[in-house]
């Protein structure tokens, strides 16, 4: 059974120095009645061990303390606390609809699931670290399957961006609208398979910097259907079709860095290495 480690008054010191204002059981508290949405937001954003933490089947209630409880011995309360003060409780609703999408000072994209929720992709192509590399090759076949995963992904974004771009070049096309959201309709289950997979993988494959930020690949879906619903032309439309065509990129980066670690894995096979 977990149990909250005790909490003191506010005001109390972390391990590194650190003051916390608020106290644990107000945190917990704060985390418990957090939309899921904003939950997996804060993870992102305090970049959580989501490896070492129950998976989105567990009650929320359990992950928080998990949470809690390793930032507090890590010393770092402090980070959870300045999310949760800025993001647990959501701008009041305006009249006007949030977007889903934007793109930030052309280096990010900032991106929205449907409760408020936010989360970030950046724009520049992480690099696959090459220290990683050795561990990488000695888990070859985990990477077989990302490899096979993000193979079928690839192809279902590739389809999607045609259609977009035919939306662009023939006007407001019905016709080419409806199948770009058939196509997100389609893609959004091998999204959420392959994310559950991502989660199942060893950390140093499924928290690499090039799968690591595909892991929200079911959120950015949700983005790209809203903004396929935007007319053509649009700037919503258009961010859409921009994150349509990062994500290609990011997933042609992983099936390269799959390539490059298989290749790696038979030659060492191959020399007796």
């Amino acid at each position: 059974m977990l149990c909250l480690p005790s909490c003191g008054n506010c005001g109390q010191q972390s391990l590194d120095g650190e003051v916390v204002t608020l106290a644990l059981d107000e945190m917990l508290e704060m985390l418990e009645k957090m939309h899921a949405g904003h939950f997996e937001s804060l993870l992102l954003r305090v970049r959580a061990p989501v490896h070492l933490l129950p998976g989105r089947e567990a009650p929320q209630t359990t992950r928080a303390i998990e949470l809690l409880s390793a930032y507090e011995a890590q010393g770092r309360l402090g980070e959870i606390e300045e999310v949760l003060l800025r993001v647990a409780v959501p701008p009041a609703p305006t009249a006007v609809s949030y977007r889903r999408l934007e793109i930030l000072h052309e280096d990010r994209f900032l991106i929205r699931d449907p409760t408020g929720g936010l989360y970030e992709l950046p724009w520049r192509i992480p690099e696959f670290p090459r220290h990683h590399q050795a561990d990488a090759i000695r888990e070859a076949r985990h990477w077989k399957r990302l490899h096979t995963l993000t193979e079928r992904l690839y192809r279902g974004y590739r389809q999607l961006h045609v259609h977009m771009l035919r939306c662009v070049s023939m006007g407001a096309s019905d016709v080419h609208r409806v199948s770009a959201q058939s196509c997100v309709n389609a893609i959004r289950p091998y999204a959420e398979d392959f994310a559950d997979d991502i989660g199942r993988l060893p950390i140093s494959v499924g928290e690499s910097p090039p799968i690591a930020s595909l892991r929200y690949l079911p959120v950015y879906c949700d983005a790209i259907k809203w903004s396929v619903g935007n007319p053509t032309p649009s700037e919503p439309f258009a961010d859409g079709l921009l994150l349509v065509e990062h994500i290609e990129h990011l997933l042609l980066n992983g099936l390269h860095i799959a390539d490059m670690i298989l290749e790696k894995y038979f030659e060492d096979q191959g020399s007796g290495a």
